[in-house]
This record gives C-alpha cells, sequence and structure tokens, in this order.
C-alpha cells in the first residue's frame, strides 16, 4: 500500500512498507523496514504487525514527515511513530 524512503537513504540503505498478507488468522497489514543492498531489497524487519485489514477496502498511507518521524496512516484514524537514533520505534 505504500512506500517510504529513509531520509538519510543513501547512508542508511533503509526503506520502509506498509502493505497486506493474510495468514491462517486472517487479513492484515503491516509495517516492516528493508535493507537495500546492490539493487536488491532483503532483511525484512517488522516494526508494526497484525493491524486489521479489509477484503474490499484498505487503504493507507506511509511516509517520512517533520524530524524525520514516520508517520502512518491507517483508514480514519492514524498512529505517528518516531524513530529514534538508537533504531527503536517509540509509538505517540
Amino acid at each position: 500500500m505504500g512506500l517510504a524512503l529513509d531520509p538519510n537513504f543513501e547512508k542508511s540503505h533503509y526503506l520502509y512498507l506498509y502493505y497486506t498478507y493474510s495468514d491462517f488468522t486472517g487479513l492484515y497489514n503491516r509495517v516492516a523496514r528493508f535493507t537495500e543492498s546492490n539493487d536488491t531489497v532483503s532483511s525484512e524487519k517488522i516494526l508494526i504487525d497484525k493491524i486489521p485489514a479489509n477484503t474490499y477496502h484498505d487503504g493507507g498511507r506511509i511516509k517520512f514527515g517533520p524530524v524525520a518521524a514516520l508517520v502512518l496512516a491507517v483508514a480514519i484514524s492514524s498512529i505517528v511513530i518516531f524513530f529514534a537514533k538508537n533504531e527503536r520505534l517509540i509509538p505517540r
């Protein structure tokens, strides 16, 4: 559903994906960080998981906002998370 490049992508090679997946219990959305190397994406690190999804109308947006904050908008609500220097996500 969305992709956001790390503001420091040239050094970090991180990209963030917001996507839908299914497992044996249902349909969900997930935010994950991947690492780019030699034009290949690998090393998935799941940051937020099991966000409820919908079969027919499933939307959202991911982008970097002020102060390098990774912002995720989900349906009519939003979750704001900040990428800290120690690589931890801090919910707000």
